[in-house]
């Protein structure tokens, strides 16, 4: 697989804390969603069933593993056999870390532990043109180190990660089969 094919429209990352958008560095190559859904079962008397009543759907989950390759991405972005000068070089290297720091921040508190609204982890929202527009928040994160430059750096990962929507407004049935997964905003 060529890390250089392929369209060139990609998903993001939103902080919405901060503003912040991260575009994927690569289109995902899969992304798994978990719906569960949640029911009492109330025992009938003499039934040889158990009587179902919703009780609520789990905050909806999304794994999602981004591919970062530094190589593969300057042959992306540059043109072939257009010199890099050193300048360029640590830019492009700031701009390949950039990713991975924007990452960890979505893991941590915004603010001080005795700042109520804001000692939670900052809101995201993941989009993918056409497919996908949800806020979430970060539920784990692991990075893969793949390959390293002669000064001990990583040049590719992987980082998988785990969202857990973050809705504050009721979903029904009809809004889901209308919109899919385009909830990030009702109405």
């Amino acid at each position: 697989m060529s890390f250089a094919s392929g369209p060139k429209v990609r998903g993001a990352l939103i902080n919405e804390d901060t503003g912040v958008a991260q575009g994927f560095m690569f289109n995902p190559q899969q992304l798994v969603t978990a719906i569960q859904v949640n029911w009492d079962k109330d025992a009938g008397l003499g039934a040889s069933f158990e009587r179902l009543s919703y009780k609520n759907t789990a905050n909806t989950q999304f794994d999602l593993t981004l591919v970062h390759n530094l190589k593969a991405w300057i042959s992306r972005t540059r043109k072939p056999g257009e010199m890099i000068d050193a300048g360029t070089a640590d830019a492009i290297r700031d701009e390949f870390e950039r990713h991975r720091r924007f990452l960890i921040a979505l893991c941590y508190p915004r603010g001080r532990w005795n700042d109520v609204l804001r000692r939670s982890p900052p809101t995201a929202m993941l989009m993918w043109p056409g497919y996908l527009a949800i806020r979430v928040v970060i539920n784990s994160l692991q990075f893969t180190d793949k390959e390293f430059d002669t000064n001990s750096k990583p040049t590719a990962f992987d980082a998988a990660c785990v969202f857990q929507e973050k809705r504050i407004y009721r979903l029904t049935s009809a809004d889901a089969y209308r919109k899919g997964f385009m909830t990030a905003e009702q109405g």
